[in-house]
């Protein structure tokens, strides 16, 4: 439990699995498919930006303009 003044620290890319997860398991169960169109998309942008040379910043920027 985080009492006042004390700090969380989160690493982005687990917060975007957690957040696609969670959609695909809502997507599994509403729409009746499996699709997985986050992970694949995240996927597909992370290898592209490891093909550019991109760093870090450069890729999470790809990433959130691609869905």
């Amino acid at each position: 439990m985080c009492k006042g003044g004390d700090s969380v620290k989160l690493c982005f890319n687990h917060l975007l699995l957690a957040f696609s997860y969670a959609l695909d398991c809502v997507e599994k169960d509403y729409f009746k498919t499996t699709s997985y169109h986050g992970k694949r998309v995240s996927y597909i942008c992370l290898l592209l930006g490891e093909h550019f040379a991109l760093n870090n910043q450069q890729v999470v920027q790809f990433c959130m303009t691609m869905d």
